[in-house]
């Protein structure tokens, strides 16, 4: 296990400061040590189609973030993909005791393991995919003040949570990340609700070839068509570039090469 006594056996007193009256800046020398055995952390909290293309994108951060600092070849990399981490869950412990908290299991290992010594450094590529709930930012920072190793951002100014001033900066960040998802929650719903009074259709849509949002003037027939060959179904232009000029109008097949169909159940056969 890493001990904060082996941290400090290649430390040297500057001459200047070795009277005992001059202030040190320990984190200098903290932040500039570069680990043999680093970690990457990657996370995005969705995956529709199960690609891992956004935790590949972060792990081309990470390793440009390595080879920066000069650190050594990642000796594990922790993917979540499709992890949330903000929901929590209900947890029952062995002892009969009842918690909530998000369940991140490959995060839970990055503490173990550079709390053993596994590994010597992290990398994590934001911090808002690192954390977004402050329980699991306070036990990552209890770790790293234990075993004195860097654990740094590759993007967003590059925090490093060795320091004590970006600690206390990624409190605050995550407290604004909480409060972002919090927000959002609620809101969901609430639009829903307000959709029938509008008298608009649902959200889900049958996209009719590649939606590209083109340069040029808007289709002037934004009115409702209907499609000869989609009965039950109501076509609208989406302010795309129209096709030779000619404007859509009611009982006529719409001009737009992009279209979004809606499913419309009052007029649906």
């Amino acid at each position: 296990m890493t001990t904060a006594v082996a941290v400090w056996e290649d430390f040297d007193v500057p001459a200047h400061a070795r009277g005992g009256q001059v202030p040190l800046n320990l984190y200098d020398h903290l932040a500039a040590y570069a680990p043999k055995r680093p970690g990457a952390y990657l996370r995005i909290s969705s995956d529709r189609f199960g690609l891992e293309a956004g935790v590949d994108r972060q792990l081309e951060d990470a390793e440009d973030s390595r080879s920066r600092l000069r650190w050594g070849a990642f000796a594990k990399i922790y993917r979540e993909n499709g992890t949330s981490a903000f929901k929590k869950r209900k947890v029952v412990k062995p002892d009969g005791a009842i918690d909530w908290m998000v369940l991140r299991p490959e995060f839970r290992q990055l503490l173990a393991d550079l709390a053993h010594g596994v590994i010597d450094g992290v990398i994590f590529y934001d911090l808002d995919r690192l954390v977004r709930q402050p329980r699991d930012l306070e036990d990552l920072i209890d770790i790293v003040e234990y075993v004195k190793r860097p654990v740094t951002g590759a993007t967003g100014g590059r925090m490093n949570l060795i320091n004590d001033s970006d600690r206390h900066m990624a409190r605050m960040m995550c407290v604004m990340a909480l409060k972002s998802s919090e927000d959002r929650t609620p809101r969901r719903p609430s639009a829903s609700l307000r959709r029938p009074e509008r008298n608009r259709p649902g959200p889900h849509r049958l996209r009719l070839g590649p939606e590209r949002r083109a340069q040029g003037s808007a289709c002037p027939g934004r009115d409702r068509c209907r499609h000869p060959d989609l009965p039950g179904l109501h076509v609208r232009g989406i302010g795309l570039q129209h096709r030779q000029g000619i404007q859509c109008r009611r009982d006529q097949a719409p001009c737009c090469p992009d279209l979004v169909v809606h499913n419309d159940r009052k007029d649906a056969p």
